[in-house]
């Protein structure tokens, strides 16, 4: 099977959609989102096959939570994208920007898989089930016998080119990680790129819950690259994302050397409600806490683009809200798929959810 990259998918959209038109779809569809009460009834339940049975009824019996996972992601995707088919110029080109994070999710799935003699059959299993509008090449990156070859492939022209430019990094330390990284730095140079071309308006109502986003991404790279890994910051600039943000070059790299908490803080106001969870003591819960605080951030600015274009007004600021709910859905329903299938009671499971009321 040979198919397009989404980011060659010739334009489908049907244009001159009314802004009213799309922000009352969008209403709809937020209805739907499991959130609140409606995420926490799922707690009750006390089998993945019943979770499965709930979430989609009209399908056959899903039976594992690995199983649930892979059609929980796809569902998101699915819905995500359909969306596509209401924008056109500038708006769409950063909404395929920021829905190429699955297509290239699957890129990371293959590299890992490049080599193996099941490679096939693995990614079968593994990959996102993507839509039409995201589907890529899958059976050109499966045959490439090199991790160069393979890395030449790649669909996504930012992600490619950034790639390329990583072999060297790749070569020294034989780590797919600096290839990672230089496919997601790929990734975010597609979205400013595109965020560029937009009106201002829309630039403004879409721009705070990415941005948030992006300096989580970099901060926390930062750090675990500084505590987890004891990485050079002159090997880390080469593969990470630096442009952009609130967090300049010289403060990454101020953060590298010493992750000082009390600048944390007053380089990202969502941090200062952390005092603890800063602390340099206890690294690895300490990175992934900043990581839930920020994505905590991420979703409040969501929110309030969802919520915040006036009558009459562009949609693209609530698309993206919705963007981040949707993900956000995800990762709650996945956590719960896993709390149950490792025996987890209602009460712990209702605690551990971030309900957004």
């Amino acid at each position: 099977m040979t198919v397009t990259a989404s980011a060659q998918i010739e334009n489908a959209g049907l244009g001159h959609i009314p802004a009213e038109f799309l922000s009352a779809k969008l209403r709809g569809r937020r209805s739907r989102l499991y959130e609140g009460e409606r995420l926490v009834a799922l707690a009750s339940l006390s089998s993945v096959a019943e979770l499965g049975a709930s979430l989609f009824p009209h399908d056959e019996e899903i039976r594992g939570a690995f199983e649930l996972e892979q059609r929980l992601t796809a569902a998101c995707v699915q819905e995500l994208a359909f969306f596509l088919r209401y924008l056109s110029g500038a708006q769409e080109a950063l909404y395929r920007a920021l829905l190429d994070r699955y297509p290239l999710e699957n890129i990371k799935t293959l590299l890992r898989l490049l080599g193996r003699q099941d490679a096939g059959a693995r990614a079968e299993r593994l990959l996102i089930t993507l839509p039409p509008e995201l589907s890529m090449p899958v059976e050109d990156l499966v045959r490439a016998t090199s991790v160069e070859e393979f890395v030449r492939r790649i669909p996504l022209k930012n992600a490619r080119s950034r790639a390329i430019a990583a072999l060297p990094l790749y070569e020294r330390a034989q780590q797919t990680a600096f290839l990672e990284m230089a496919l997601d730095r790929g990734y975010w140079e597609g979205v400013w790129q595109a965020m560029g071309s937009l009106w201002p308006g829309d630039r403004k109502a879409c721009s705070a819950p990415i941005t948030c986003e992006y300096d989580a991404l970099r901060l926390v790279a930062v750090l675990r690259a500084a505590r987890t890994y004891g990485l050079d910051w002159e090997i880390l600039e080469q593969a990470l994302p630096l442009a952009h943000g609130r967090l300049s070059k010289a403060r990454l790299r101020r953060f590298h050397e010493k992750s000082d908490p009390d600048e944390l803080r007053r380089s990202l106001p969502a941090l200062r409600r952390a005092p603890v969870a800063l602390e340099a003591e206890e690294e690895d819960e300490s990175v992934s806490h900043i990581e839930d605080i920020l994505w905590r951030e991420t979703l409040r600015a969501a929110v309030q683009a969802f919520h915040s274009a006036a009558p009459g007004s562009g949609s693209l600021g609530a698309l993206t809200g919705y963007y981040y709910l949707k993900r956000h859905e995800l990762r709650q329903l996945t956590m719960i798929a896993q709390m149950i299938r490792t025996g987890r009671g209602q009460r712990e499971v209702v605690q551990a959810l971030e309900v957004l009321l």
